[in-house]
């Protein structure tokens, strides 16, 4: 989903918490299956590129849940 909404609106969207520790740090657990990881091959923007290559060596799923406690100290921290 990330890679259709960088594709389709480029310099308008900004990744956050796509990075290869933001996705260990959501815990990993569930295996990707041979057809999910073919669909990574799809992923070319260069903000997604390293968490790319971390799911393609873990072989594993990660999911935004898991970083809610970053995501929310983040807007905390650009609370105050």
């Amino acid at each position: 989903m990330a890679e259709a909404l960088c594709q389709r609106y480029g310099g308008c969207v900004t990744s956050w918490r796509f990075s290869p520790g933001d996705y260990l740090f959501s815990e990993p657990g569930s295996p990707l299956t041979e057809v999910r990881l073919h669909k990574l091959d799809k992923v070319t923007s260069p903000e997604l590129t390293a968490v790319k290559k971390e799911m393609l060596r873990l072989k594993k799923a990660g999911y935004q849940e898991g970083t809610l406690p970053l995501l929310w100290r983040d807007i905390l921290a650009a609370s105050r």
